[in-house]
């Protein structure tokens, strides 16, 4: 009789030691299995280094031969507005001339076979590392017109050449505020920050400095000298 106790008590012990381990483990893998995911940003202001200003110059005339004619004596008058603005010449390329005739046509869309007039065009194209000098260009170069020129000023372009290590700097920067996020949330639930158990990088906004421009497949701004790059980084870590 007091073998069969024995036995029992022996038994009882072993179910509660096996339900205590399986208790234990159960709650070391509910642990381990715990994770965070935050969402780090980072943001740095920048200044373009390169500026791109195309300009285009037409000229119109009965025939083609005098529109070439008026064309190529209009161009000096470019060239030395853009050289007098401080731009060196060999910051200047010039595209080949276009030409084309424009036609009559009549009430009912149809062509009546007479030339109203011909045109020559040429497209200048500037690029300089003085992006102030791009910008005044920009703005005053429609005032040729008054010099008899008939111009078509495009939108400028400001370009930083260092874009790609500053890209670098600012994934990094988001990743770092990322992983202050996660330990401030383990921190404040009284438990401890672990490895980083994976990460993904966000599209990369350059807007203009006062803009909250932001798109889905990532902003690139080109209208700005002065710009702003941000960065996002969503990254999941263990808690312990």
């Amino acid at each position: 009789m007091q073998s069969h106790q024995l036995s029992a008590l022996i038994l009882a012990a072993g179910f509660v030691l096996a339900a205590s381990v399986l208790a234990i483990t159960w709650r070391s893998n509910r642990m381990a299995d715990q994770t965070v995911t935050v969402t780090g940003s980072a943001t740095a202001e920048f200044r373009s280094d390169l500026g791109v200003l195309r300009i285009t110059v037409s000229a119109q005339a009965a025939t083609g031969s005098e529109a070439y004619t008026r064309l190529r004596n209009r161009l000096p008058v470019l060239l030395k507005f853009i050289t007098d603005a401080g731009v060196d010449s060999a910051a200047i390329s010039e595209q080949p001339m276009t030409s084309f005739a424009r036609e009559e046509f009549d009430h009912n869309g149809m062509s009546t076979g007479r030339i109203l007039y011909h045109q020559y065009s040429q497209r200048f194209e500037i690029v300089s590392r003085d992006v102030e000098t791009i910008q005044t260009l920009s703005l005053t170069a429609a005032g040729l017109v008054q010099q008899g020129l008939d111009v078509m000023v495009e939108q400028p372009e400001y370009h930083f050449t260092g874009l790609d290590s500053l890209r670098i700097s600012i994934q990094a920067a988001a990743a770092a505020n990322a992983t202050e996020r996660a330990r401030a949330i383990a921190e404040a639930t009284g438990q401890e920050l672990g490895p980083l158990s994976g990460a993904r990088m966000g599209v990369l906004q350059i807007t203009p400095v006062l803009s909250n421009n932001v798109s889905d497949y990532g902003f690139n701004d080109l209208s700005s000298i002065d710009k702003k790059i941000t960065g996002v980084v969503s990254a999941t870590f263990r808690i312990y």
